[in-house]
Formats: C-alpha cells, sequence, structure tokens
C-alpha cells in the first residue's frame, strides 16, 4: 500500500483530527470530557469526575468551575450538604447532543466511501489497537469518556473487553 512505517504517524494525525473537533464548542479536553462524563452520569461526585477524567481533585474543581460559570453545569449537595454531585444543565445536555451529533456526521461522512464489512473490520482493529494501549480500567474509563455512553450501553461497547470483557463495566454510567 506504499504507507508501511506510516502507521504510528497515521493514527497519531487521525487522533488528533477527531480530538480537534471533539473540542469544537466546549474548550480542552478535560472540560469536554467532564461535561460528556456529567450528561451521562448525572449526579457524578467530583471525586468519581476526577478518577474518570484522570485530573487530581483541585484541578476537577477549576474545570466543573469553569463549566458551571458557562451555565452547562451545576453543583448539588446531599441533604446533610457534605457531598457535592455534579449535574448537567438542560444547557449543557444540548451541547453535547448536538456535538455528539455533529461528530458522528462528520465521521460517518468520512467512512462514506466504506464498505460495511471493512468498516466492522477497521472497528475491530482499532478496538484491539485500543485494548492493546490500556494497562488499567482507568485507562478504558478515559478512553470512553468522549463517547455517546447511553448508546454505548445499548448496543454494546466496542471497547468492553478493555474491563475484562463485562460490557460497560468502564462506562461512567
Amino acid at each position: 500500500m506504499g504507507h508501511k512505517g506510516q502507521t504510528p504517524d497515521v493514527l497519531i494525525a487521525l487522533s488528533r483530527l477527531v480530538l480537534d473537533r471533539w473540542h469544537d464548542g466546549v474548550g480542552g479536553d478535560s472540560d469536554a470530557a467532564a461535561i460528556n462524563l456529567v450528561v451521562h452520569a448525572d449526579g457524578v461526585s467530583v471525586t468519581d469526575l476526577a478518577r474518570q477524567l484522570g485530573l487530581s481533585h483541585s484541578a476537577t474543581v477549576r474545570v466543573v468551575d469553569r463549566l458551571e460559570s458557562r451555565r452547562l453545569l451545576v453543583r448539588d449537595h446531599t441533604p446533610k450538604g457534605r457531598l457535592i454531585y455534579i449535574r448537567a444543565t438542560a444547557r449543557g445536555r444540548r451541547l453535547v447532543a448536538a456535538r455528539l451529533d455533529a461528530q458522528r456526521e462528520w465521521v460517518e461522512s468520512a467512512l462514506a466511501h466504506i464498505d460495511e464489512s471493512r468498516r466492522e473490520e477497521l472497528i475491530a482493529t482499532l478496538a484491539d489497537i485500543a485494548g492493546r494501549l490500556c494497562i488499567s480500567p482507568d485507562d478504558a474509563d478515559r478512553a470512553c469518556r468522549g463517547c455517546n455512553q447511553a448508546e454505548c450501553l445499548e448496543h454494546g461497547c466496542p471497547l468492553a473487553h478493555l474491563s475484562n470483557g463485562d460490557p460497560g463495566s468502564h462506562s461512567s454510567s
């Protein structure tokens, strides 16, 4: 095919293109991941969100502060006021839904020329690569933090094997 030796470069370039598109309208990686995770796991604690983002508690609080200032997230307290839960606002849910739709359309247009059997083979190959790059369940959580997790859980996550074959066990839901 003439691309021998370029595979890492092609995968890195593809990753960059996808990530750049993923950040559209939200900001950095942590902000985009946080709003997506909260929409799919409404009522998540700051501690759990920090783990899923791979950030310290204080860095996660700063992410939540930024998203709250944009009216995408709100903080709720338990009745005794000790534990804080993060919830998505209607505006935050609309933003995530629009971003996921736009991303799906963008990827679908890139794959439009590839027949279904080659698409399935590509997805299986990419899932295998992802599995080899993940060394812990936390890696799998972070890999899935940009997904439409509701759809993944309904139709089966292509990366379920990353958490010992338990579909959905690595999701934030």
